[in-house]
């Protein structure tokens, strides 16, 4: 007689299509079989009903597991639209116009700096503005064209008096290239406008009585200023920062010192020196030669010393990519339409600032990130502007330096160290960044060729003869020695000022760092000469 069993008894609570009921269904089956009498083969029916409800049960459980999954996604979803919405409403101005995305998000991820990071700086960039005139007036009747000397200094100027007699050697005069076209060509006749006549007497009077040269200065923000009799005074720019080797500040103050000459529309040329540079040539010598280079010193060609390690894949933009990555030395010459785009430039600049950064470990002794923006910057916008041609191949800068220490600093001569010599070393230096030689730096003839390039404007008013002479063919300005000759020389430090000037009034023909005449009028000496040689006799410093 069968045993009575409840197991045929389903609960109310679950329905046909549920696992739990067909799990229900193969329990009462195989209790059946286990406590009924339904003879042999039980056995297997047991097994077949164990293995079905096992099925089910795995089935069941991979339905819940895609449901919570399915579910999981539409919440991440909803999540992501919900952070898109708030990112748009966080940009939306209240004129219309969308700003910057999420700053309290942007904020924070800046926040985070790699070992070794300095903090970010977001530098103030001013639009590029030009003055209707330039302050020249003689100048600015004539349309002088000027070499800007811009110095990027640590606050003092060692040299400045070498720097005046540098610049009274330029003094009154004006390059063939004007006299031709703006005063010989003049319908009122030849006549020099009376600006160009006077003479300045005040503290900076050798700056003011000469039309060639213009010059700015950059000094760290504590620095207080220059003394009212300086040669320097009133010549420190509007903008500036605290400067570090190595440092993004280096480019961002040189920015300000262009972003300031760019005002005078005269200014053709730009020059960047340091508080330790002095001029190789003569102040008439550097000007025709940098008037007649029609490209940047800066070296935006591709070769194997442009440390592609220190690129950051974070740096490339819409325009910067990595093939235009460039190296060229801090020291260079810039044109104006070079220094335009620097100055219109924002997003190269962005990405070197953010990017490129240099740190030490002393801990591990190495770098946690070597990248200096003030040999790169400068040479790779160009390259990103597809201005690779107008710059210079192997260009080695416009200053001589000396790494003869093989240390991150170039060699600092001390006094003992200065002499006619070095001057010659740094002009006949004749091989490239890479060992490839140069052409010769002919600096004899080019120095000749420079001094019968200019005539004193007190000579040429009514000077119809000096018009003639010039014939059909105006003078132009053309360079004399190749663009790879260097202009300038560094590192000479405080100690060097007395040497310097020494240097300065040797008043040889084949050094002239100046002109004779402010030479011999300084009490400088012509030292190859029977009087310059029985003077050393006596004087051992003279010469």
């Amino acid at each position: 007689m069968r045993k009575s069993s409840t197991w045929t008894t389903f609960p109310t609570e679950l329905t046909r299509s549920s696992p739990e009921l067909l799990l229900h269904q193969h329990r009462h089956t195989a209790s059946g079989l286990l406590f009924g009498d339904f003879g042999g083969s039980n056995g297997r029916r047991v097994v077949q009903s164990v293995g079905k409800a096992t099925k089910m049960i795995r089935s069941a459980s991979y339905a819940r597991l895609r449901a919570v999954r399915q579910a999981r996604l539409h919440s991440r979803e909803a999540l992501l639209w919900c952070l898109l919405f708030f990112m748009w409403a966080s940009m939306m101005r209240s004129d219309g116009s969308i700003g910057a995305p999420f700053g309290i998000i942007t904020s924070v991820l800046e926040g985070k700096r790699a070992p070794g990071e300095p903090p970010h700086r977001h530098a103030y960039l001013p639009e590029a503005e030009v003055y209707r005139h330039s302050q020249d007036e003689c100048g600015d009747v004539l349309g002088i064209p000027r070499v800007a000397l811009l110095f990027l200094t640590t606050g003092d100027l060692y040299h400045e008096s070498s720097w005046r007699l540098w610049l009274r050697s330029a003094e009154g005069l004006i390059p063939s290239q004007v006299v031709a076209q703006r005063v010989c060509n003049s319908t009122s006749g030849v006549v020099v406008p009376a600006s160009c006549l006077l003479k300045s007497n005040g503290y900076d009077a050798e700056y003011k009585n000469q039309h060639l040269f213009s010059i700015y200065v950059h000094a760290p923000p504590s620095f207080e200023g220059y003394d009212p009799a300086s040669l320097w005074h009133g010549k420190i720019v509007d903008y500036r920062v605290a400067t570090e080797w190595g440092a993004h500040t280096l480019v961002e103050a040189t920015r300000h010192l262009l972003w300031e000459a760019f005002k005078d529309p005269l200014n053709t040329r730009f020059l960047l020196l340091s508080e330790s540079d002095i001029p190789i040539y003569d102040p008439l010598t550097m000007y025709q030669q940098l008037q007649a280079e029609n490209s940047s010193r800066l070296d935006t060609c591709v070769h194997e010393s442009t440390s592609p390690w220190r690129w950051h894949p974070r740096m490339e933009t819409k325009r910067l990519k990595f093939h235009h990555w460039r190296k060229s030395p801090q020291w260079m010459t810039l044109t104006r339409q070079h220094v335009e785009l620097a100055l219109s430039d924002k997003e190269v600049y962005r990405m070197f600032e953010r990017h490129c950064w240099s740190a030490w470990d002393d801990e591990h002794s190495r770098w946690h990130r070597d990248c200096f923006s003030d040999e790169h910057y400068f040479a790779t916008l160009l390259a990103s502007h597809d201005k690779d041609s107008e710059g210079i191949c192997e260009s080695r800068g416009v200053s001589f330096t000396s790494w003869e220490a093989k240390s991150a600093h170039p060699k600092a001569y001390s006094g003992n160290e200065i002499s006619p010599d070095l001057i010659y070393q740094a002009r006949a230096a004749s091989k490239s960044i890479n060992g490839r030689p140069f052409p010769e730096c002919n600096w004899h003839e080019a120095q000749e060729t420079a001094r019968s390039l200019f005539h004193p404007a007190a000579e040429v008013s009514g000077n119809e003869a000096l018009c003639e002479s010039f014939g059909i063919k105006e003078p132009i300005f053309e360079a004399q020695l190749p663009d790879t000759c260097f202009l300038t020389a560094r590192k000479f430090g405080k100690d060097s000022v007395f040497a310097v000037r020494k240097l300065f009034l040797h008043c040889d023909e084949d050094i002239s760092l100046i002109s004779r005449d402010v030479c011999l009028k300084e009490g400088g000496t012509i030292c190859n000469s029977l009087l310059g040689k029985i003077k050393t006799i006596f004087y051992k410093d003279a010469c």
